[in-house]
């Protein structure tokens, strides 16, 4: 399958197993219980379009995202503008991913994780993507969490500490501290799912569309005239981006009057 933008000036873009017995979890609908960080099954094999806004010290807009996931380490991930011209699209099989960049056609290997410089979460491991869409807590646990009812502690990476809350087994909000502080946090409100940090940015999704997915998932292709390396995509705008004259957006790649890149 080869993914093409539906327009040569795409607007701008955005922009994680299950655990042991002892662990208070979700019961999914068809299984048994699913831990805060671990996708439901009844999740899995289906695809979901999210609506998506952006605001911040960087700018706001917004666009649409549509994830098709085939298992927890196997999706599909692409982004489109409010007008439907594709801002770029993800392929994440385990610790593989290519990213394009339709804006720029440039074609992006990840290693593993996603970076988004200026993003409210600006490292994200490939596998967390769509628990984080999902409302699942993006991070697992490197050493054995503590648990209290419905809040759950844990550490993840080094340096990182993460808060988990559930309510009847649904994580409702979680914090992520670093060197003790918090530094990047959601909460479900409602239908919405908001992300903060505290620069000020802040991401907001609702899923308006969830389907079986009919068919498994073929590879994307770079296509012929998209160079290697060098995907503006993966930077949120930019702290010194020049303003055009009356607006509030940065000038230049990383912004346009509809949607942030990410």
């Amino acid at each position: 399958m080869t993914a093409r933008p539906r327009g040569a000036s795409a607007a701008g873009l955005l922009l994680l197993s299950a655990a042991c017995a002892s662990i208070p979890a979700a019961r999914s609908a068809s299984g048994p219980p699913v831990a805060a960080w671990a996708i439901p099954p009844a999740d899995l094999g289906t695809q979901r379009l999210f609506r998506m806004s952006y605001s911040g010290p960087r700018g706001e807009g917004s666009f649409r995202l549509t994830l098709r996931l085939l298992s927890a380490e196997r999706y599909q991930a692409q982004a489109v503008d409010p007008v439907g011209r594709a801002l770029w699209s993800l392929d994440a099989d385990g610790e593989r991913g290519l990213f394009l960049d339709h804006r720029a056609h440039a074609a992006c290997d990840l290693p593993g994780e996603l970076r988004i410089a200026g993003a409210p979460l600006e490292r994200i491991a490939l596998s967390a993507l769509p628990r984080l869409l999902l409302g699942r807590a993006p991070a697992e646990p490197a050493s054995p969490p503590s648990i209290q009812g419905g809040a759950i502690e844990f550490g993840g990476a080094p340096g990182e500490f993460w808060r988990v809350v559930e309510e009847r087994g649904r994580p409702v909000r979680w914090t992520l501290l670093r060197a003790g502080a918090p530094a990047v946090w959601w909460r479900r409100k409602e239908a919405e799912a908001i992300l903060s940090d505290r620069s000020g940015a802040q991401l907001r999704w609702r899923e308006a569309v969830s389907e079986p997915l009919a068919a498994g998932l073929a590879p994307l292709e770079t296509p012929a005239d998209y160079a290697r390396g060098g995907c503006p995509a993966l930077t949120l705008g930019s702290p010194g981006s020049p303003r055009e004259p009356g607006s509030s957006h940065p000038r230049g790649p990383a912004f346009d009057s509809s949607a942030p890149r990410l």
